[in-house]
């Protein structure tokens, strides 16, 4: 019997329902320096260990939360790629734009972002990682507690998308001159010195410092636990220009010198353990990582489609070689129904990036959002839809989207071949009798045919909706782009 999944009151909306996982802080600025390849964690003391994955917790918020968080997250990894403040928004050896002051003698200095930041964005997104950190009942955060009536406070900000005061919990960035190490270090509550013009510590202030990617994140906690007058957010600053960074080099930074000293005591206390971990053989490595800041979804579609139609090709191919065997029939009908499932899959994935770059042609019901399944950049369905109703209403939903002519052929023999083999292969999947498990040569062309017939309706749908985006080219650009299209064709003809 699987695991049952928690249910209970979002701890962001408040409404009551089945928690999904949501990450605290998003793998796109987590990420390992080699795709796939574990982290070590390690530090205070602790048994280091191998995790693939960022932090996340199975018992936040529900759908509606995590969508919403989602959402944030998008926003600002956006904006700190564009404007290079972390190091995934720097090609190698690619110089950072905008002013640059290195006072003389010192490992520290001033950029001021070149473009206008949307400082509202970069808030919202910051102010919903630290309520969730201070929310989250991980160890890894245990540092960043918060009073009960600031945490409130924090989770209407974010419900809201409130941004005032900007003076409550303000926001210092710290970014890395040069690329470092990837890590995944655990934000600290810190405690920074105050100083006068000769260098005489005059006071401190208290910090919650987070670690992203080359960006060191300090929120300035309030001196007490008043909490702010509520104020007018329409009329807080947005775009922002020369926006000030502090810039450090690596060698000065305390950030480096975090993920040194972790490494030096986890090699010092259990040398022979970092080795096993820190192995680069193959078991170690995962399949693809996605990124879920592009919009990848829970699994890489380029990745995804052609090796599930190379198991398709690769069934057929075995099946020649004996054609009686059950096994190899069987091993087709699995083979056929994840490649059919999946395209599916592929055609929800774009819709849900076309709905949440807001250019979509259409209001969504909740039979839409059931269709889709989830809404944010990465979730798991809220239900499972038999396939044939799946594709249906997720193409009909894509035509309506996309502003397109298009219609799911289903009244002739393909379609009813189609629902034959879904009939063969729910049998299969769920037998009660030998029969249920035995394919037959009229199962075996149904599946060649359903296989078929839904790969050339999604192609249908695509080409479709190329079609539709070239009309909205200019004649000058449809020119270029066709031309360059003619000429790929022409050269992968001549290579083949």
């Amino acid at each position: 019997m699987g695991k049952k999944i928690a249910q209970g009151h979002c701890r962001l909306t408040g409404q009551y329902g089945r928690f999904v996982v949501s990450h605290i802080i998003r793998k796109a600025l987590t990420r390992p320096s080699v795709p796939g390849r574990s982290f070590i964690q390690s530090g205070n003391g602790d048994r280091p260990t191998r995790r693939f994955d960022s932090w996340y917790d199975p018992e936040l918020v529900t759908r509606v939360g995590e969508d919403l968080l989602a959402n944030l997250d998008s926003a600002g990894i956006e904006l700190l790629r564009r404007h290079q403040l972390v190091w995934s928004g720097r090609c190698t050896d690619e110089e950072l734009r905008g002013e640059i002051l290195w006072p003389e003698g010192e490992g520290a200095g001033i950029r001021f972002v070149p473009e206008a930041l949307d400082q509202r964005v970069l808030r919202q997104f910051l102010l919903s990682i630290l309520w969730r950190a201070a929310q989250s009942g991980r160890p890894e955060f245990a540092e960043i507690s918060l009073p009960v009536e600031h945490l409130e406070k924090l989770r209407e900000m974010v419900l809201t998308g409130s941004t005032v005061p900007y003076d409550w919990y303000p926001v210092i960035l710290t970014q890395l001159m040069d690329r470092g190490p990837n890590h995944n270090l655990a934000p600290q509550a810190v405690v920074i010195p105050v100083c006068d013009e000769l260098g005489q510590k005059t006071g401190k202030l208290r910090a919650l410092r987070f670690y992203f990617d080359g960006l060191v994140v300090n929120f300035m906690c309030p001196e007490n636990n008043d909490l702010p007058e509520d104020q007018d957010d329409d009329h807080a600053s947005k775009l922002t220009k020369k926006y000030p960074v502090l810039i450090v080099k690596n060698d000065r930074s305390l950030q480096v010198m975090t993920y040194d000293a972790a490494v030096r005591e986890a090699e010092e206390q259990w040398p022979e353990l970092v080795e096993e971990l820190s192995s680069s053989s193959a078991e170690d490595q995962m399949p693809g990582v996605p990124n879920f800041a592009e919009g990848e979804g829970l699994v890489m579609m380029q990745d995804l489609i052609p090796s599930l139609l190379g198991d398709v090709l690769k069934a057929y191919e075995l099946l020649e070689s004996d054609r009686s065997s059950q096994f190899f029939r069987r091993a087709l009908a699995r083979a056929t129904f994840a490649y059919i499932e999946a395209l599916i899959e592929a055609v929800r994935n774009e819709l849900r990036s076309t709905i949440r770059s807001g250019v979509g042609m259409a209001e969504l019901t909740p039979k839409d959002e059931e269709t889709l399944g989830f809404l944010g950049v990465v979730g798991t369905p809220t239900k499972f839809l038999p396939v044939e109703q799946g594709l249906k209403r997720t193409l009909k939903l894509a035509a309506r989207i996309w502003g397109l002519d298009f219609r799911l052929e289903t009244e002739g023999e393909y379609f009813r071949d189609f629902l034959a083999a879904k009939d063969a292969r729910n049998r299969l999947m769920h037998p009660r009798t030998l029969h249920d498990v035995e394919v037959t040569d009229e199962d075996m062309a149904c599946y060649t045919i359903a296989g078929q017939w839904v790969q050339t309706e999604i192609q249908r749908l695509f080409r479709a909706r190329g079609d539709w985006l070239l009309s909205q080219m200019s004649p000058e650009s449809q020119q270029a782009f066709l031309k360059e299209n003619a000429d790929d064709g022409t050269e992968a003809d001549s290579s083949g």
